[in-house]
């Protein structure tokens, strides 16, 4: 059929299913080590892994203790078993908890709770849940980035060429792309913290100052929420560590 066809032709230039049990850490290392760049960008490319997308991208990067401007030559083996072992792990939770509804992403029917798990993706400014630093927000190829400095440290012979690139990449104030632009501005990341879609259409459509106070509230309470699952985990952990 036609529409089989084009699907194929559409579909041909993409990368493995990240979570495709084919797609084994060393099928995933043979395609790191033929790749020159930088991660963050390089886990958006759709021709090296379909699918991981610019949320789970930064909160992969954080588990694995990644800087998003690492260069991908630079990785030791282990650190590309964190990567692997990092993705794999927070898509499939994301499948379980149906994504993350941030912005105006939703799934058809309804939305996930997956955003009330992430420990970096639109955090600007708030501690780190391992480490306690500030999470940092910059814009790499016009995608919001969030990252711990502390916690994902470029190495030495990264950071000149790092720093030419955020140069580079960053939009001059008032060149932005637009309303995507502005929508990822501190701000909004701080302000809309949490927001499931449905909360952000209906304080957009309100307008009112009541809702968005009732829509700050809530942002705050999803926060505290991740905060004390993070803190949860982090005691886990550490209990287990001890045990073993």
């Amino acid at each position: 059929p036609i529409h089989e066809a084009g699907g194929a032709a559409v579909f041909a230039g993409t990368g493995p299913e990240p979570l495709d049990d084919a797609f084994t850490l060393r099928a995933f290392r043979t395609r790191l080590r033929t790749r020159r760049g930088r991660l963050k960008p390089l886990l958006l490319d759709q021709s090296f892994v379909a699918g991981i997308g610019n949320i789970y991208a930064d909160e992969a990067l954080w588990a694995a203790r990644l800087h998003p401007l690492r260069s991908a030559g630079s990785l030791h083996p282990a650190d590309e078993r964190r990567l692997y072992d990092a993705f794999r792990r927070i898509l499939a939770e994301a499948i379980v908890r149906r994504g993350s509804s941030v912005d105006d992403y939703t799934a058809p029917e309804g939305d996930g709770s997956m955003q009330e798990h992430l420990l970096v993706y639109q955090r600007a400014g708030e501690p780190c849940a391992r480490c306690g630093r500030p999470i940092r927000r910059i814009v790499i190829g016009a995608r919001a980035t969030h990252f711990c400095s502390w916690c994902q440290r470029l190495p030495a012979s990264d950071r000149k060429s790092a720093a030419a690139i955020l140069r580079e990449m960053t939009p001059r104030p008032g060149t932005g792309p637009g309303r995507r632009g502005r929508r990822w501005t501190e701000l909004d990341g701080a302000d809309a913290l949490g927001r499931t879609a449905a909360e952000r259409r209906s304080a957009r459509a309100s307008g009112t100052a009541g809702d968005r106070d009732a829509t700050a509230e809530a942002a705050r309470t999803r926060a505290e929420r991740t905060r004390r699952a993070a803190a949860q985990r982090r005691a886990t952990a550490r209990a287990s560590a001890g045990g073993a």
